[in-house]
């Protein structure tokens, strides 16, 4: 039986991060740093799309322009040749590398290259994945380099792919979390709306007084 791999201490880092970013008790914009670090990368996107609403919620982001997400949401996210890519070769649930996804001068040529990347953020070179969640969801992680920079190597795709299944369950546990804290939040309100009063207690104290009873 060959002995299990051990994971290197900064990527324990990054994945304890992740887990307490999913919880609430670290902030998203500290890990996105880190998992950026990880691959050595300058620029990170993370968000989760939902095809059935279209819409995209942003998870994380590292060095992106507020106005440079408004214009990719508003438009160019329909010509991001990345991701298109990906999804035309259905490369799911691994990380994958631009060379994969579109030839460097088709890229050169595209709108999203030109109109886009080249006037709103540095980046040229692109690791990244499209990580299959609940519900027909699809988180979709990007991390890129600037054009003078090198592209990714296989090293660091393979980083980034051991990092994948926990961001993957990082991002469906903070789905969970979600749909806790807002079904918390409405049993709390029913209670506030009865005619009768009602304390709720634990082995530890008050936990919630509706407003009757306070």
């Amino acid at each position: 039986m060959g002995r299990k791999q051990s994971v290197p201490l900064r990527e324990q880092e990054v994945i304890g991060g992740l887990y307490d970013s999913a919880l609430g008790t670290r902030p998203w914009s500290e890990t996105a740093k880190d998992l950026t670090a990880a691959v050595d990368g300058s620029t990170l996107t993370v968000f989760i799309h939902k095809p059935l609403t279209n819409i995209s919620d942003v998870i994380a982001m590292l060095d992106v322009p507020d106005d440079a997400l408004s214009d990719y949401n508003a438009y160019f996210s329909k010509h991001d040749v990345w991701i298109l890519g990906a999804l035309r070769k259905r490369l799911f649930d691994r990380a994958f590398s631009n060379p994969e996804l579109i030839d460097d001068r088709s890229f050169q040529k595209s709108e999203f290259y030109n109109d886009f990347l080249r006037r709103k953020v540095s980046m040229y070179h692109a690791a990244g994945a499209l990580l299959t969640l609940g519900g027909g969801r699809v988180g979709i992680v990007g991390i890129h380099r600037p054009k003078d920079h090198e592209e990714f190597s296989k090293g660091d795709l393979e980083t980034l792919g051991r990092l994948l299944p926990h961001l993957r369950a990082s991002l469906e546990l903070r789905q969970r979390v979600q749909i806790a804290e807002a079904t918390t939040t409405s049993a709390l309100e029913a209670l506030d709306r009865l005619s009768a009063g009602v304390i709720l207690l634990s082995a530890t104290g008050l936990l919630h007084a509706n407003r009757i009873a306070e």
